[in-house]
């Protein structure tokens, strides 16, 4: 199983139908609601939680392998996401994370 969190953005869903097409099994995992229209799209499971939440990070990681993190730009908690879902999935024995890192808006 591959954990894609912030899976409802625009580089969410591209990774969620990426990773399916390609044959993988991938849980989406957002605060929005409407990430489970992903499953119609692909994705094996759905789950609506907050990357702030170390409860929602535990069930999220809970049996995935990889887990590729999108940290939603710009927030001013984003680091501290990225660290909740580092050690979330470390204690799950997540054997690969991916950081994809967003970009400045251009000038």
């Amino acid at each position: 199983m591959i954990l894609v969190t912030a899976a409802n953005g625009r580089t969410g869903r591209s990774v969620v139908r990426a990773l399916a097409r390609a044959g993988h099994r991938v849980r989406a995992f957002d605060v929005a609601t409407d990430v489970e229209q992903l499953v119609d799209e692909g994705a094996a499971e759905a789950l609506v939680g907050d990357l702030l939440d170390p409860g929602d990070l535990r069930r999220a990681v809970e049996g995935a392998q990889s887990v590729v993190h999108i940290g939603p730009p710009m927030h001013p908690r984003e680091p501290e996401m990225g660290h909740g879902v580092v050690t979330a999935a470390r204690r799950a024995g997540v054997e690969h994370i991916v950081h994809v890192l967003g970009h400045a808006p251009p000038a």
